[in-house]
């Protein structure tokens, strides 16, 4: 029956016409999230949503966010209500994080149980599908509680706390799934085979672990310059690890994993790990991080066709390690010099993306100049295509310095995250 549903969704026609008022039905329900996942696969985050808020509003209409009676309906029946209600819920509370929109669902209006990985499951997927109810729960909690309208405007000490609990609970999400991992692995392994379990198991991790940056990155300053904190550009470089081993699953696998992972993984929330990278490297000029960057844009260059999102999000992460790669370069060359690198196109290009030159330095003192951070655009087109020529060089001069001298990596983030290019 399941089956029968997604193929109906799954034609633009068909969503099209779905009415407004839809049969507040069980049904209706099963539809309507068939249509958000096909959606999330084409990267239609916001046609997702409406699907999934739709289906929110059925499940709730329906009671199904409340605890039944025992004798009110049959154990099937319970199950079927749970199981809508719960995958309403981990499409909500994912996208709720990925689009930045408050959660139709409020976890202090739900009565129901909690899936738990102690439940005396049947089947390994219903095993594993508390996992992802856990990970949209942290998504949702992730948004709501540090990157809320509200939550940016909590003082420090609030915000330090809810790192922690952040963090915590993704720490027991860890913990819960090498429990049912211990359970479950084995037996799903034969069912379904080693390669799809592991590329499960990996890519689940990929996506922990980019959550758990995108916490550590809301972490208030301590005293620190860098504009990350050290806990932060650890768990960034374990995500990148993460996604160099479920790279290599895929590759020795026959299956057509990669438009799979990189909608569900790597789009699916918003992955931070790679622009924490981004700024380190050009803070440090650390050349393992260097060395992530660019594993990280050749592993994405195999479905970067795959969809409109994907190509956007492969080329702006080539032009970042472009970027990062010059800069680096022409750091070094500066220190071994002493002194800027001599060349006007390359000091232009320094400037460029933030790096100070000698000739920035005025009376001891750097010169900052503000501007609008779209000029970035014009820094990335540099990285892909070599320097403007002295002339052109000179008439962009001043408007290409809005990420002036360090610092302002941070800046550089928020422009990434506003930036219409990104998917």
């Amino acid at each position: 029956m399941f089956k029968d549903y997604g193929n109906i969704t799954s034609g633009e026609e068909e969503k099209a016409s779905l009415p407004l008022h839809l049969p507040t039905t069980s049904n209706s329900i099963i539809a309507l999230v068939f249509g958000a996942y096909h959606a999330i696969e084409l990267s239609k985050p916001f046609l997702a949503w409406s699907l999934s808020s739709k289906a929110s509003e059925l499940c709730q209409s329906l009671g199904y966010h409340r605890a039944t009676p025992v004798d009110q309906d049959t154990a099937e029946d319970v199950q079927l209500k749970r199981l809508l209600f719960w995958t309403t819920y981990f499409i909500d509370k994912s996208l709720s994080l990925r689009l930045g929109r408050a959660t139709t669902i409020p976890d202090w209006t739900i009565t129901t149980p909690r899936p738990s990985v102690t439940d005396p499951h049947q089947q390994p997927v219903m095993a594993y599908f508390v996992l992802w109810v856990e990970t949209a729960r942290c998504q949702g909690n992730i948004y709501e509680m540090l990157y809320s309208p509200d939550a940016t405007a909590q003082p420090v000490h609030v915000l330090q706390a809810r790192v922690q609990r952040l963090v915590t609970d993704l720490q027991d999400l860890e913990k819960a799934t090498v429990m049912t991992n211990r359970r479950w692995l084995q037996h799903a392994k034969d069912k379904s085979g080693d390669d799809l379990l592991d590329f499960f198991a990996s890519s689940d991790e990929t996506l922990r672990l980019s959550l758990l940056t995108l916490v550590y990155r809301a972490a208030p300053h301590t005293g620190s310059t860098a504009t990350f904190n050290a806990d932060c550009v650890r768990a960034a470089r374990a995500t990148l690890d993460s996604h160099k081993n479920c790279v290599a699953i895929m590759g020795s696998s026959s299956r057509a994993f990669a438009p799979t992972y990189f909608q569900w993984t790597i789009l699916f929330a918003p992955f931070v790990p790679y622009i924490v990278i981004f700024c380190h490297v050009i803070e440090t000029q650390d050349e393992a991080d260097l060395q992530r960057l660019g594993d990280f844009v050749a592993s994405m260059e195999p479905a970067a066709h795959s969809s409109e999102a994907t190509s956007k999000t492969h080329g702006l992460f080539q032009a970042l390690y472009d970027i990062a790669f010059r800069c680096t370069e022409l750091r070094t060359m500066s220190n071994e010099c002493g002194r800027g690198s001599g060349d006007p196109h390359m000091d232009w290009f320094l400037e460029s993306v933030g790096i100070v030159t000698s000739g920035q330095e005025m009376g001891g003192e750097q010169t900052h100049v503000s501007g609008s951070l779209n000029s970035f655009d014009m820094a990335t087109e540099s990285a892909a295509h070599g320097a403007r020529n002295s002339s052109e060089a000179e008439n962009h001069h001043d408007g290409l310095r809005a990420l002036a001298c360090m610092g302002h990596e941070a800046e550089l983030e928020a422009w990434l995250h506003n930036n219409e290019f990104m998917p």
